[in-house]
């Protein structure tokens, strides 16, 4: 076997440990894996998701508020504070929609997006607020 043979060879399996591990992944629903799994399970999880998704809207509001008041007033000294708190809300209504679609579909996915998506987002914007609190008055 030379080398052209061996290199397609381990392409090959490659792709196949690939293929195979795709397939692998968990496709279960929330209803048989959570401990509490009235809560993934109709008509309950159409009241979460409700409650979740609800939740979501003062936080875009809040967002849109803060967008708005950095455009009108510009030249304000905590403009880019109040800036980023208010895409903070908005961050966390993205996470809580993420949140309500899992527990409405009854997948696990959406739910493990948003946690990841939240931890992620909230390092980043405090640390972004821990500089402009400590930067230059």
């Amino acid at each position: 076997m030379d080398s052209a043979e061996r290199g397609f060879l381990s392409v090959a399996l490659g792709r196949i440990r690939f293929e195979t591990s795709l397939k692998l992944l968990p496709t279960t629903s929330l209803s048989d894996i959570a401990s509490m799994g009235i809560i993934f399970e109709p008509p309950w999880s159409y009241v979460f998701s409700t409650i979740f998704a609800l939740i979501s809207l003062p936080l875009f509001r809040k967002c849109l508020m803060a967008l708005k008041d950095s455009i009108s007033n510009p030249g304000r000294s905590d403009q880019p504070l109040r800036t980023v708190r208010g895409f903070r809300a908005g961050i966390i209504g993205v996470a809580f929609l993420f949140a309500a679609g899992g527990i409405y579909t009854d997948t696990s996915w959406p739910l493990w997006f948003a946690a990841a998506f939240i931890a992620e987002e909230l390092l980043e914007t405090g640390f972004m607020i821990f500089v402009l609190k400590k930067g230059p008055k």
